[in-house]
């Protein structure tokens, strides 16, 4: 009796969990912003991604944007005046359950007129954005069973013919592809620059029970994949973010830093998430490694009026 009550808590507070997101990014439009002093720059940070990026397993309150950019405006604030001068806005774009290859510039979504990309990064924040996190990969091992934001209990009947997962070198691949686009992206009158990325892996814990042994090869190969892709640095614009999985970081072997709660039959895809103290400890390391981007972008909007050159904010 007490696992059939624990079962449908689960249920209910997923429910409720996914509803609180989708509010939170149809109230702030997936916004936060930070302004330590008066001027006028500003710059955007972009965070792409599935159900990690998304903020499933966090326990955000009202009005929070979810995954770990929520918590960026709390390491900025030591920084106020120091090194962050400028006003930054960071966009959260990640979609629970989303897959790589629903990423891919080019794919082609036939119920949406623009697939993810175009909805992130060609809208009226993104295509704007000097920074964009990739945090995807762990929803290709089991994309046949649908978890899109703000729907859990959609089933996916057009890859049910297919297996039940997309192989390692497709996710690398979209993923490559994916960061090259973002960090340069295309425009008709030529006016943009390359973009900072930084690719991040994603949290492998308790993969063998929750994906198989088979499964957890699999993610293991995908992370392996990105980061001695990353490693080789072929673009000088796309740069290692955080490393999520346990092979290449042991940092993330802590079980706190992981909830279950989710986990269940309509939340099949979410599996085991970052919790809250996850999250606030993967937006941390993650922060440490692009307030050097940012630094960067707000050196260039200093230097551009003294090189004559127009400001694109």
């Amino acid at each position: 009796m007490a696992n059939i009550f624990a079962h449908i808590y689960a249920i209910i507070s997923f429910h409720i969990h996914i509803f609180l997101l989708t509010l939170n990014r149809w109230l702030t439009g997936g916004l936060t912003s930070f302004k330590p002093l008066s001027n006028d720059y500003s710059h955007t940070i972009i965070l792409i991604g599935d159900s990690i990026a998304a903020g499933v397993g966090d326990r955000g309150s009202l009005f929070d944007i979810g995954g770990l950019v929520q918590y960026f405006t709390s390491y900025m604030r030591p920084l106020a005046g120091k090194k962050i001068r400028q006003k930054w806005t960071i966009v959260n774009k990640g979609v629970a359950g989303s897959t790589t290859r629903e990423w891919h510039p080019e794919y082609r979504d036939p119920q949406r007129k623009e697939n993810l990309f175009q909805q992130a990064l060609e809208s009226s924040h993104g295509k704007h954005a000097e920074i964009a996190i990739i945090m995807m990969g762990r929803d290709d091992e089991r994309f046949n069973q649908s978890l899109h934001f703000g729907n859990p209990s959609t089933t996916n009947t057009a890859t049910t013919s297919l297996p039940p997962y997309i192989l390692p070198p497709e996710t690398f691949a979209n993923i490559s592809t994916l960061a090259r686009a973002a960090a340069h992206p295309e425009t008709s009158d030529q006016s943009s620059r390359p973009r900072q990325v930084y690719v991040c892996t994603f949290p492998t814990k308790f993969d063998p029970l929750v994906v198989g042994e088979e499964g957890a090869e699999r993610n293991k190969e995908r992370c392996r994949l990105i980061n001695e892709w990353l490693k080789a640095g072929a673009d000088p614009n796309i740069q290692t973010g955080i490393l999520l999985d346990t092979h290449n970081n042991f940092e993330y072997k802590a079980a706190t830093y992981y909830s279950a709660r989710f986990a269940s039959v309509h939340d099949v895809r979410a599996g085991v998430v970052l919790s809250k103290k996850g999250s606030k400890r993967a937006s941390r390391d993650l922060f440490e490694i692009v307030v050097g981007g940012m630094v960067k972008e707000e050196l260039r909007a200093l230097m551009g009026p003294l090189s004559g050159k127009p400001q694109e904010n």
